[in-house]
């Protein structure tokens, strides 16, 4: 097992965050909530450690994208598991722009 070490940063790095309309139908807010503040403290859910590894470069670096993979169909009755997505800047101006740096939750079909 590899170890990967990445630094924890403040959730406005991560910009906005929109979910697609069918996972706001279908995912209760509360769901939608934990798998944020999983993917924002580095729990990319089920990832392996190439993709785990390339996360913890973006977010240390404050540039690139992360994505966070969550099994929860069986617990709530999903047919899919959820993923989510963020687009990183590193340029402060840019954090605040939601075309250059955001945070989407949506399902593996509707990528």
């Amino acid at each position: 097992m590899t170890t990967i070490t990445t630094t924890l940063q403040p959730r406005e790095i991560f910009g906005t965050v929109v979910t697609t309309a069918s996972v706001a139908e279908t995912v209760p807010m509360a769901l939608i909530q934990r798998l944020l503040d999983r993917h924002f403290i580095n729990d990319w859910g089920d990832l392996d450690d190439e993709d785990a590894q390339m996360n913890s470069d973006a977010v240390n670096n404050i540039e690139g994208r992360v994505m966070s993979s969550y099994s929860w169909p069986k617990k709530v009755g999903l047919k899919e598991n959820i993923w989510i997505i963020s687009y990183l800047q590193s340029d402060p101006e840019l954090q605040k722009n939601p075309d250059y740096c955001n945070t989407c939750v949506l399902f593996p079909s509707e990528y």
